[in-house]
């Protein structure tokens, strides 16, 4: 099996001079800093954002910023700091919640990232969901929702993500219901589809699982860890045959896929073992 992770960052928020009205050393440092992590010297934007904070500590945007940076470097406790800073500083920020979140979720916080997606997910779609009830009730309210301007975060990103903390949290049922939640806000979220096939196989739902892959295939033809993860669905219904013909196309989807050419091999032992007690 394979699992599917959180989405990436919402893109940083570039603080331009012309926004400014501080010293121009403070403009000229988150000017140097922008222009180095878009040209992807992250050490470098890293160090500039910082000197900046140190001029002008009570500037969400370049906490903010910071974060981002920290996240592509993998210090997770790092983004988690500057995002907080961002949330001290500008209590309604969307995107320091949801960046946050996913922070927390990378680094197997998961109650927390929770707790962040809930409060997102209550802001955006207006709706209450601190019990399964209410996710419940959440996920009609999700079916009708969409983009918000404020942010442009979709309700739907953040139901799938709260559901992958979810699943890490073996709470499944509530996992399920959030991506539900998130292929009803958006239609064409395989993503969603196949996060909820992870969820049926965990169960051993594997007719259902088999079923919610299929439609992330559907939405995306090229999705390799949905042909892998049905693949291992018919491998445990004892269909070998449909198991093999999933593991050859992963196969060449991605030639480097090992996983993939070790279990084509039980698959075909599977078929090689069925045919002989079919004689």
């Amino acid at each position: 099996m394979r699992y599917a992770g959180v989405l990436s960052l919402t893109a940083v928020l570039l603080l331009t001079t012309a926004a400014m009205s501080f010293a121009q050393s403070f403009n000229e440092l988150v000017t140097k800093a922008g222009a180095e992590y878009q040209s992807g010297k992250l050490k470098e934007a890293l160090q500039s954002y910082t000197a900046a904070i140190a001029l002008k500590p009570d500037v969400a945007g370049t906490y903010y910023n910071r974060g981002i940076i920290s996240y592509d470097l993998k210090m997770l406790p790092e983004a988690i700091s500057d995002f907080s800073h961002t949330i001290s500083l500008d209590a309604g920020n969307k995107d320091a919640y949801f960046n946050r979140a996913n922070s927390y979720s990378l680094a197997g916080d998961y109650a927390k990232a929770v707790a962040d997606y809930t409060w997102l997910i209550e802001h955006l779609t207006g709706a209450q969901s601190g019990s399964a009830t209410a996710t419940a009730s959440a996920s009609a309210t999700a079916a009708t929702g969409g983009q918000t301007a404020a942010s442009g975060l979709s309700p739907a990103s953040v139901y799938n993500n709260r559901g992958v903390a979810y699943f890490h949290l073996k709470q499944n049922d509530l996992a399920a219901a959030d991506f539900a939640a998130a292929f009803k806000a958006n239609t064409s979220y395989a993503e969603a589809y196949y996060n909820r096939g992870n969820v049926f196989y965990d169960q051993k739902k594997y007719p259902e699982a088999v079923a919610d892959y299929d439609k992330a295939i559907a939405l995306n033809p090229t999705y390799r860890d949905a042909y892998y993860n049905r693949a291992n669905a018919y491998y445990q219904l004892g269909t070998s045959d449909k198991a093999i013909a999933d593991f050859r196309k992963v196969i060449s989807i991605d030639k480097g896929f090992v996983d993939a050419y070790y279990n084509l091999g039980l698959a075909y032992i599977q078929l090689s073992e069925s045919m002989k007690k079919a004689r």
